[in-house]
């Protein structure tokens, strides 16, 4: 084959990145339904062999563009497929040079092709004999390295040769493989030792070009031995970088420059092979790249080049690039050859010589001719439909919200309500409680103390008590009162104790709730900790209900099983005074019955010795009073048979009475159980308050800090969003001037044609003035231009942020409520959007109409003598002149409003500085309040308790002077003996009374 071949160009679009789309890119590049078209902006179309976007797949990739190349390759042409483009266009994606071993759906152009160049083999395996090798190296900055050896980097530098075969690789390693695997295995090995590195663009940008060389020699297995070699050569271009989007610096600056150098060297060639005016120098020894492909692009092999770009408007300039460049390639016209051994084409050529000799001698001679036309179809760009959008607008209830607010503090306030009743409830039982015990214990000895009195007064009427006997009674009087007062200073303790916690425990309580109440409203931040303290309250509330009512129906049950107690014990005491006398009566009825008995036998005895002396009046007299005594003997048995009921029926309502006291003491101690459990739940969730309001304090810091920073966010919002607004009316200037410049380029174009035909025809040369107005027109489009770009990367650098800002918002409310600032504040940012991609749009389109080069170009050629390029020069410098000394003078204002600026920045500082002392002060007196939570007492709640303290103090005044009146009394002298009665019984009244 020998005809010259167009290189087949196709474009692959990739969809947008996440980078992109936070930073709100629209797509700008869009493929044409049905046809091998793109348009750009809706205004630049460009055609190519093939065309996939973002929904093309891997496999359609290959089978669409890359398949049918292995048969050229397989015919024994050299076949190349180059992937150009810029930075993260996705080249390597398409390649599979960073193939991980994986087969699916996302493999590249070189494992599939492999695979399926081992399948061929597999099928011509009877035909021919083939070997395969594969080599892999790479260009990094200008240096060609060897990715398949083993030595370190720096040995495995590869030198590029030239001789008249071509290009020659001195150490370049060459894998013999004999599967597909081995060929993938030897691409994994050499992609792990590629020069990869991070940008802003790329997290793995390839910071080198790579090539993937598959050598395939077939020989034909006949007499001929035909042997043809070629060559795959698979090429991973480094795509073109800008470092101000790239953000390199350092080594990956200086990457980017040697790529974009060897890329450039590239374009270059491009440009100089499909410009279409014939034959001319081409610049192939500029770069080694350049080198390394001078037989794919203008020499002998078929050749396939993949441009890759990005389809958002914020790489629109780079795509264009690499689109222009791709349409220059299409132009290109390469010869391929079939790549034979010298001595068997030699041969072929000799067998085919004489065979067509043998033709003519036997024909006599013939000629046959053909040609080879081709046609190019032509495609129209679409029109691309317009998209609306629109936003439901409902109205919420803010009358039903009210209501529910209210229900909802009502609820509150009730609830709040029954919990200090509760805590009223359990002190007043607790109290109540200790007063009983005290009572219970003040009773007892009490009634100790009464029947001391009693047997003192009862031997004092006797006057058989003497002095000593007198004196341990009085002492023993004395150790009881000694115990009224130890217990009293007991239940005062108590009371005192009771009275403390309870006091702070109010305060503490009422504190936090009016801290709530004040503070409820301001924390949004923390619904999870009202929704938990709410939950703890009601079960707090359900449990002291519960415990209120076990201990309201103990009270009930030990009222009356105390009334029961009393009227049983008015009842046996009835029987008390009877019990000693019924006793001795028991006993005397025995003893009277016992002796009955003895006269009975008494008298039997005597009745029969009677009987033996005949004696019948007597015996008659002792018959009679047998009788009498048998008759009395029942008598008393009977009598003694009613008081053994009544001493069981006794002991009856005794175990009775006592069983029932155990009952009432069982109750007492339960009800004591149920009374320390409502004590004990009150604390617990009396400490949950205090601790829930030390968290509630800490979320409010929280939310005032968050609030501040809201605030202060919400400034520099509308900080940026005036900045923004300002960028945008400054971008609708510029392109309204460089709408106005490229206006004034037409009309001075016009001008300068017809004043050109003039010097044409008058041989006369131009005015300086008009050629300098000439080149202040052109500079001032070239400046408009530049201005336009500069505020073109503003605008997108702007829509990042509002886009980024927008999907934060997003996140925090997935769906807002209609009309709500969420929702009002998305809509003004979906609004700003719109607005920047519309001008992002316009200022593209103008852009990119106006090449800078041509333009310059332009302004050169304005230019036809030497006097006017001096006046050119002359006003040119004025004019820079004149430009360094208002950036001077801009420069010192910028300065001065920098210092100015920073001082209010220093002020700024120390007010913040003092304000935040300020507020520690305030925070660390608020939690010294909260943790000592000591507040005036409420008279409501401490009422019973000062009632009880003014009885103990009269108490203890009787007592004191008890007291005295006892130290008195022992101090005193010896008194006779009558005197010691008295004062004795005085002593004792005094003591009683005390006592009661």
């Amino acid at each position: 084959m020998g005809d010259l071949e167009s290189v087949r160009v196709a474009l692959r679009v990739r969809p947008l990145v996440p980078s992109e789309i936070n930073r709100g890119c629209q797509v700008a590049v869009e493929k044409v339904e049905g046809q091998n078209q793109v348009v750009v902006n809706n205004t630049d179309a460009f055609s190519f062999n093939f065309v996939f976007d973002y929904q093309d797949t891997q496999e359609q990739v290959y089978n669409m563009s890359v398949s049918d190349m292995l048969d050229k390759l397989f015919g024994g042409f050299n076949a190349t497929i180059l992937a150009y483009g810029q930075t993260g266009s996705g080249k390597t994606h398409t390649m599979g040079t960073a193939f991980n071993g994986a087969l699916d759906a996302d493999v590249g152009v070189i494992p599939r092709a492999m695979h399926d160049i081992f399948e061929r083999i597999k099928k011509l395996s009877d035909t021919y004999d083939f070997s395969v090798k594969c080599s892999f190296m790479e260009l990094y900055q200008e240096q060609l390295y060897d990715l398949l050896s083993n030595k370190s980097r720096d040995e495995s530098i590869v030198d590029m040769r030239e001789d008249r075969s071509g290009i020659i690789m001195v150490g370049l390693t060459e894998q013999q493989v004999l599967t597909a695997q081995e060929t993938t295995d030897c691409l994994v090995r050499g992609s792990t030792g590629r020069a990869v590195a991070s940008t802003a663009m790329n997290e793995a940008s390839s910071r080198s070009h790579a090539i993937f060389t598959v050598t395939l020699q077939a020989t034909k297995k006949d007499e001929s031995r035909a042997v043809t070699t070629s060559k795959f050569h698979l090429v991973d271009l480094a795509g073109s970088e800008r470092s101000k989007k790239t953000g390199a610096t350092g080594d990956r600056f200086k990457e980017g420059v040697k790529i974009n150098q060897g890329l450039l060297a590239l374009g270059n060639v491009i440009s100089a092979l499909g410009d279409g005016k014939g034959a001319g120098f081409v610049r192939y020894r500029d770069s080694k790249l350049t080198r390394l492909l001078q037989d794919s692009l203008g020499g002998n092999s078929v050749t396939l080049m993949i441009a890759c770009v990005s389809p958002a408007d914020y790489n629109v300039a780079e795509t264009l690039s690499t689109l222009r460049y791709a349409d220059r390639a299409r132009k290109i016209k390469n010869k391929p050859i079939v790549n034979q051994d010298p001595h068997a084409a030699e041969i072929n050529r000799l067998k085919g010589i004489i065979q067509k000799l043998r033709v003519e001698l036997l024909t006599k001679g013939g000629t046959m001719s053909s040609s080879l036309t081709t046609e190019l179809e032509g495609v129209t760009p679409p029109v691309l439909p317009l998209m609306t959008s629109s936003m439901p607008n409902i109205v919420a209830s803010e009358e039903q919200n009210r209501k529910y607010k209210e229900l909802q503090d009502k609820y509150r306030a009730l609830q709040q309500q029954w919990q200090m009743t509760l805590h009223d409830v359990t002190e007043h039982e607790l109290r109540a409680h200790i007063a009983e015990t005290a009572q219970e214990t003040l009773k007892t000895k009490t009634d100790e103390m009464k029947s001391y009195i009693l047997e003192i007064s009862s031997k004092c009427k006797n006057n058989s008590m003497d002095e000593e006997k007198l004196m341990e009674t009085v002492m023993c009087i004395s150790k009881m009162v000694e115990g009224f007062d130890e217990e009293l200073a007991k239940a005062q303790t108590e009371l005192l104790d009771h009275k403390n916690s309870s006091s702070m425990g109010d305060s503490v309580s009422a504190d936090m709730d009016g801290e709530n109440e004040e503070n409820e409203g301001s924390l949004a931040s923390s619904s999870e900790m009202h929704a938990l303290v709410q939950e703890r309250t009601d079960a707090f509330t359900n449990k002291q209900m519960e415990i209120n009512d076990q201990l309201r129906r103990i009270n009930r049950e030990l009222s009356l099983k105390e009334q029961l107690q009393q009227r049983m014990a008015g009842n046996f005491s009835k029987f008390s005074t009877l019990d000693e006398d019924m006793e001795e009566k028991f006993k005397e009825c025995e003893q009277k019955i016992q002796e009955l008995e003895n006269e009975k036998a008494e008298l039997l005895d005597k009745l029969k010795h009677v009987k033996e002396n005949a004696s019948a009046k007597l015996a008659e007299e002792r018959r009679k009073r047998l009788q009498a005594l048998e008759q009395e003997i029942n008598d008393m048995k009977r009598k003694n048979l009613q008081q053994a009921k009544l001493l069981k029926i006794r002991e009856k309502e005794t175990q009775k009475i006592k069983n029932l006291s155990f009952e009432i003491q069982a109750m007492k101690e339960s009800k004591v159980k149920l009374i320390r459990a409502m004590r004990a739940e009150s604390e617990n969730f009396r400490q949950f308050k205090m601790m829930r309001e030390k968290e509630l304090m800490q979320l409010r810091n929280k939310d005032r800090k968050m609030q501040n920073e809201m605030a202060r966010k919400e400034a520099l919002h509308n900080k940026q969003r005036n900045v923004l607004k300002r960028k945008c009316e400054e971008a609708m200037a510029i392109n309204k001037r460089l709408k106005d410049a490229l206006e004034r380029q037409k009309v001075a174009q016009t001008q300068r044609q017809k004043l050109q035909s003039a010097k044409d025809a008058n041989a006369a040369s131009m005015k300086i003035d008009q050629v300098i107005a000439c080149v202040e027109r052109e500079i001032e489009v070239i400046i408009s231009l530049i201005d336009a770009e500069r505020t073109l990367e503003q605008l997108m650098d702007d829509r990042g942020i509002i886009s980024s800002r927008l999907g934060e918002l997003q996140k925090q409310q997935p769906l807002p409520e209609p009309n709500s600032q969420a929702a009002l504040e998305i809509a003004v940012m979906q609004e700003e959007i719109d607005m920047r991609n519309a001008q992002i749009s316009d200022l593209q389109q103008k852009v990119c109409a106006n090449d800078l080069d041509k333009l310059i170009q332009t302004l050169a050629d304005s230019v036809q003598s030497i006097a006017e390029a001096r006046a050119v020069f002359k006003h040119l410098l004025k004019s820079l002149v004149e430009l360094r000394r208002e950036q001077a003078q801009a420069t010192e204002d910028l300065r001065s409003q920098l210092h100015a600026a920073d001082d209010r920045c220093n002020e700024a500082f120390k007010t913040i500085k003092q304000m935040k002392l300020e507020h520690e002060e305030v925070i660390a007196e608020y939690e010294e309040k909260i943790t000592v939570a000591l507040t005036p007492e409420q008279e409501q709640r401490l009422k019973l308790q000062e009632e009880q303290q003014k009885k103990i103090e009269s108490l203890m005044i009787e007592l004191e002077n008890y007291k005295q009146i006892r130290a008195a009394d022992m101090n005193h002298t010896p008194l006779p003996a009558k005197k010691k009665k008295s004062s004795a019984k005085v002593y004792c009244s005094r003591a009683f009374l005390t006592a009661v």
